[in-house]
């Protein structure tokens, strides 16, 4: 869960400051790549891990467009 929260004010902050979905994608590819790579290393690879990876992606995926929000708002 705190990884979720940090990824949600990750993706916040970056929606708030930038209108750039280049930087979201890098974003999400980073914590993808880092994750696996993790979970591959450590051996804990499965199908929860990848359950897992989603929640994180949607974390700070909605925490971009409620930056965004924020941000056209004002």
């Amino acid at each position: 869960m705190i990884v979720a929260v940090l990824l949600f004010i990750c993706g916040f902050v970056s929606g708030l400051l930038t209108f750039r979905v280049p930087i979201i994608t890098a974003l999400s590819a980073i914590v993808t790549v880092s994750a696996i790579a993790a979970w591959t290393v450590r051996g804990e690879l499965s199908l929860l891990s990848f359950l897992i990876l989603l929640a994180y992606l949607m974390a700070m995926q909605s925490g971009y467009f409620a930056g965004l929000y924020v941000r056209h708002k004002e």
